[in-house]
């Protein structure tokens, strides 16, 4: 999508989101490269080429996969222009930006549930979408179809879980029993098993945050034994680099070792162990 929309090639390019599309539910495989492929189209693309995206989205404006990609491109522009701040660190500008692109992501995703009410993607985005704005009942209805139609998504149970933590609202519990019920469907979907440690990763978060590094450690190492995310990545980072930072290197190295120790396939984790020696 990414190229053939950078080089004008829009014909081919509508039939690749078409086909795109109509895969996503048939597997964790296509919907990842689904989602990649567009992500990669209304994220990456560089400024340059904004008006060869602008070209395409207004071209392909009455197809349900057309909807969907403008939908996304509405909502990443949102997210990206509010930045990762907490809200009371964030520019009202920004906070303003988001909002007018997530109104407009929700009414483009609500066109494409009118057509395709199976779109279970659709929902999950609109729960992220409703989170952002704070809509509590609005965002838990969307996330609830979502898992409902699709209880087997890793990216649905991501983003519903992690947008339950307490900074959106929600707690620890709340993630706690989302997990409990997630773990229902791993027969199913094995990389939900992945997912079990987002409670305990958010827990080592704020550990890190009041510089209780020690409790900190403990949550999160449970939450790597689980497997790989994002979450467990950056917080590990985080905690690695404050323990640094507070001047504890041996405590930094064994962190580092552990780490390695959990995933020795991971080119940064290795080399980091081997500084340590």
């Amino acid at each position: 999508m990414y190229h053939l929309i950078k080089n004008r090639d829009y014909s081919a390019a509508t039939d690749r989101l078409n086909t795109l599309y109509a895969a996503y539910p048939s597997s964790a495989k296509a919907e990842k490269q689904f989602l990649s492929e567009l992500r990669s189209a209304v994220f990456n693309l560089p400024k340059k080429h904004q008006p060869e995206l602008d070209g395409f989205l207004k071209l392909n404006s009455d197809g349900v996969a057309q909807r969907f990609m403008s939908a996304l491109y509405f909502h990443e522009t949102g997210v990206k222009a509010r930045g990762t701040k907490f809200v009371p660190d964030t520019e009202t500008k920004k906070l303003n930006s988001l909002r007018d692109n997530l109104v407009n992501s929700i009414a483009r995703f609500q066109s494409v549930l009118k057509d395709d009410p199976n779109s279970y993607l659709a929902h999950t985005y609109n729960g992220i979408n409703y989170s952002y704005l704070g809509t509590d009942a609005a965002e838990l209805a969307e996330f609830r179809s979502a898992v409902e139609l699709k209880p087997t998504s890793a990216l649905t149970w991501n983003s519903f879980i992690n947008h339950s933590q307490p900074r959106w609202g929600g707690s620890h519990e709340i993630m706690q029993e989302l997990i409990d019920e997630m773990t229902t469907h791993e027969d199913k979907n094995p990389e939900l098993r992945a997912l079990r440690g987002l409670a305990l990763s958010d827990k080592a978060n704020l550990f890190i945050r009041q510089n209780d590094f020690a409790n900190a450690e403990e949550q999160l190492f449970q939450a790597l034994e689980f497997g790989s995310n994002y979450a467990y990545g950056r917080n590990v980072d985080l905690l690695m680099r404050k323990v640094k930072e507070s001047g504890d290197e041996t405590g930094a190295c064994r962190i580092i070792k552990k780490t390695h120790a959990i995933y020795p396939d991971n080119k940064k984790y290795r080399e980091l162990a081997q500084d340590c020696g």
